[in-house]
């Protein structure tokens, strides 16, 4: 999954090559960062099916996709 994850994000992976460059948080956000871009784009951009499969409530999900410019 991570790999699948790398290819959507190819600059991180100069990034993650050099942990000293990058911290545990950063690498956390980006990866939560793809993996909703890519469930938004699977289903279809229906934010009811997306929370549901994260797991999380549809306040939640509104306030990570703003912070990812993710909103339609």
């Amino acid at each position: 999954m991570l790999s699948e994850i790398l290819k959507i994000y190819p600059e991180k992976n100069t990034e993650m090559q050099q942990p000293s460059s990058i911290g545990l948080k950063d690498v956390l956000e980006n990866t939560e960062s793809a993996l909703i871009a890519r469930l938004y784009e699977q289903v279809n951009y229906n934010k009811s099916e997306l929370a549901r499969q994260l797991g999380v409530g549809r306040t939640t999900l509104w306030r990570k996709l703003n912070k990812l410019g993710l909103k339609q």
